[in-house]
């Protein structure tokens, strides 16, 4: 049996890595194959052989098999981002003859337990992105998350997302503009800043730093109450799907504050909540059936190696609604309706 200490030699089929790992064929063939059987230091043991040796089944033999991984199941709400992406990478990958490992924070070890082709990743936790670098020459595309350049990725532009909402609201004279993000210090927090920089300064409102907040994944009571009595916002973009329901009620129901009529909201669209509240939100539609798309044609393409590594950036779109209003029509302008 090799150490690893030992170079290890390229490997072009099952009789080549058996007699590199020291076992039987049906012994690697029952480990590439996801069977029972073989003891987890035998199946670790091949595995790592495999990929150190840029071993890859042949592909008329075996389905390709895809691992879909997201780390973010503990903050899945109801209409939220990764349970709406989810569902359309679930249906473009019906649409093809591939196998599929699902992969979460809570069983990421199966990276390492299973030889795969490509990974399709809703990642943005260190530790999964670290797990992801050490399966070796397997191909990664990300979805909206642009920040690892050793992976692909296909995203959508979130610079642009806020960009719009804060020229929506100042189209309807808004001055006093803020805005909410989930979390500080991802890819997508930072370019949602930039963008909403950008279109503030454009505009000629103040940008300070009191204008933007972020949730922390907590409850939004206590931050949407300080915003409410410091900052004073006549508008808010909602800058995550998750949020949108959530600060809606909060702000109508706890807080005792009218939407529109004393603060407008923008949010990120919520396919099965946002027409669907009280009053029905404006959101800026992010399109996941095409980022879905556009991830797995991607990663195929790598798989097949006839596309070359890359990032594609996809836009999006304003669907208004009735949760933005008029404050100041003097100082509006043309108000756009975008359907």
């Amino acid at each position: 049996m090799k150490t690893k200490n030992m170079p290890v030699e390229a490997a072009s089929s099952i009789y080549d890595l058996a007699q590199q790992a020291g076992v039987s064929t049906s012994t690697v063939s029952r480990v590439l194959n996801h069977r029972s059987g073989i003891g987890s230091k035998t199946r670790k043991m091949i595995l790592e052989q495999a990929r150190a040796a840029g071993f890859r089944p042949r592909m008329r033999a075996r389905q390709r098999t895809i691992a879909v991984v997201t780390d973010r199941n503990r903050y899945s709400k109801y209409g939220g981002f990764v349970t709406s992406l989810l569902g359309s990478i679930v249906q473009v990958l019906s649409k093809e003859d591939v196998s599929v490992e699902l992969v979460t924070e809570h069983n990421r070890a199966r990276l390492n337990e299973r030889l795969v082709d490509g990974v399709l990743a809703m990642a943005w936790d260190e530790e999964t992105l670290q797990q992801l670098r050490n399966i070796g020459d397997v191909p990664v595309v990300t979805l909206n998350s642009v920040h690892t350049p050793e992976f692909s990725a296909v995203a959508t532009d979130h610079r642009q997302q806020a960009l719009m909402a804060v020229q929506h609201f100042a189209r309807h004279g808004h001055r006093r503009i803020a805005m909410i993000c989930e979390e500080a210090n991802n890819w997508g927090s930072r370019e949602r800043l930039l963008g909403f920089k950008a279109a503030m300064a454009a505009e000629g409102l103040p940008a300070d730093d009191a204008l933007v907040s972020y949730s922390g994944h907590q409850p939004m009571y206590s931050l949407l109450h300080r915003i409410m009595n410091t900052v004073q916002p006549t508008a808010i973009f909602i800058a995550c799907e998750n949020l949108g329901l959530e600060a809606t009620y909060i702000l109508q129901k706890v807080l005792g504050v009218r939407v529109p009529h004393d603060v407008s909201l923008i949010g990120m669209e919520s396919p099965w909540a946002s027409q669907f509240l009280s009053p029905p939100m404006t959101t800026i539609h992010q399109p996941l059936d095409e980022l879905a798309a556009a991830g797995l044609s991607m990663l195929l393409g790598l798989i097949e190696r006839d596309r070359e590594k890359g990032c594609k950036m996809l836009q999006n779109r304003l669907i208004e609604r009735e949760s933005v209003m008029v404050v100041n029509p003097s100082r509006a302008g043309d108000i756009a309706t975008t359907q």
